[in-house]
């Protein structure tokens, strides 16, 4: 076998495996600290329905490097919600540190528990615009149940599952989805997953929190591609393939004919389908549901031409023109009109508070709050598209 051969062979493996490396991200461990973890100090602590008038009891009874163990009775009191937790944060001196967890889509945990069926695993993040540091209950709890199996606790959690409960939505009045802040993290809580009273103690020792990124479809795609590679690499070594496309080339030489006609002056169908798909933007952008399937059907314009007209004409795609349209409406919203930034965001279309600030930021370099105080610091809307 020639060298020519086998560099066509080994290049798409070696190249498959370049890019599991590169998009391959490390295990973050926060327990236990010495396995990775940047942090080699944590701050825990401990709280319970005791501070609303309960009577229920949390104490950490061991903590160090490679667990921590800790300590929780439910007991009976007026209050009607009976809970107890632990959590686990950066030093209580250095409050604005987060945790990062942005490169990362599951959390592995892997506990012991005595006298309980089920926890629950708390990631609290932070809110842009609402948010005050170092405030634990301005953050968002990100909730997910977990059970045990023989007292023991040993699973792997999608971090995109995680919900915000609706008391704490409602208690802080915020309404809608929102999004995890991965990048922000405040904090991680385990707390009790019923409120059943206690018979006795329940201990719960926590030896592992760490996280992962699934690159599961990014290596099915790979795969996928080194195999339609290789096929077609043989089709093309057997003279297959060559013969398949002269096949087809040659068919209906033969019966080849002059035709005589005359030529059609056609009109500039292009900038037609462009005019009709911006005035329905114009039009819709403040409605919330408005897509690209709706523009489609108002403008009479295919789905999928769509795209292609918009990035011809504006060098952005349909997602990135109808937010231009929305954050420009905004900006000037924001200086001209004292609405709160609530209603602002509602009524150019964003009904998820918290994708409309990182929105508005992605496309001016500013929060809102930031942009009405300082609107001369914003970066042009385009050239911060462009500049992608």
């Amino acid at each position: 076998m020639n060298t020519y051969l086998w560099g066509f062979i080994t290049a798409p493996i070696l190249l498959s495996l370049l890019g599991i490396f590169i998009i391959h991200t490390p295990q973050k461990y926060i327990l236990p600290s010495y396995a990775g973890a940047v942090d080699t100090t944590l701050s825990t602590g401990t709280y319970s329905d005791l501070a609303d008038g309960g009577n229920s009891l949390a104490i950490i009874t061991d903590f160090d490097s490679t667990q921590l163990t800790w300590e929780f009775s439910l007991e009976e009191s007026d209050h009607p919600d009976k809970y107890a937790g632990v959590y686990i944060a950066k030093p209580q001196e250095r409050p604005e540190v987060h945790f990062d967890i942005s490169d990362y889509t599951h959390v592995h945990l892997d506990a012991e528990i005595e006298n309980e069926r089920t926890l629950f695993f708390y990631v609290k993040t932070f809110i842009e615009d609402f948010t005050r540091e170092g405030i634990s209950a301005t953050y968002a709890p990100f909730r997910k149940e977990i059970f045990t199996t023989d007292g023991k606790i040993r699973t792997t959690l999608d971090l995109d599952r995680f919900v915000v409960p609706d008391w704490w939505k409602s208690a802080q009045q915020i309404h809608g989805s929102l999004d995890m802040n991965r990048s922000q993290v405040f904090q991680f809580d385990f707390t009790n997953g019923n409120y059943n009273l206690t018979e006795a103690p329940v201990t719960v020792t926590i030896r592992q929190i760490s996280f992962t990124k699934d690159i599961s479809q990014a290596i099915q795609i790979i795969i996928i591609a080194n195999i339609i590679y290789f096929v077609l690499f043989f089709l093309i070594q057997q003279g297959i393939l060559a013969r398949i496309l002269r096949v087809s080339s040659s068919v209906g030489d033969d019966e080849k004919i002059i035709i005589s006609y005359d030529k059609i002056e056609m009109k500039d169908e292009q900038e037609d389908d462009v005019r009709r798909i911006t005035e329905q933007i114009s039009k819709n952008y403040a409605n919330a549901d408005f897509n690209v399937e709706k523009l489609a059907r108002e403008a009479g314009v295919s789905t999928s031409k769509i795209p292609a007209l918009l990035k011809k004409k504006y060098s952005m795609n349909f997602k990135q023109y109808l937010n231009m349209v929305r954050i420009t409406e905004a900006k000037r919203l924001l200086l001209e009109t004292e609405h709160q930034i609530v209603s602002i965001a509602h009524s150019v279309g964003y009904n998820n508070i918290p994708h409309f600030n990182r929105t508005f930021k992605q496309y001016t370099g500013l929060s809102p709050k930031k942009y009405r105080e300082n609107p001369e610091e914003a970066t042009p809307i385009v050239e911060r598209i462009k500049g992608k």
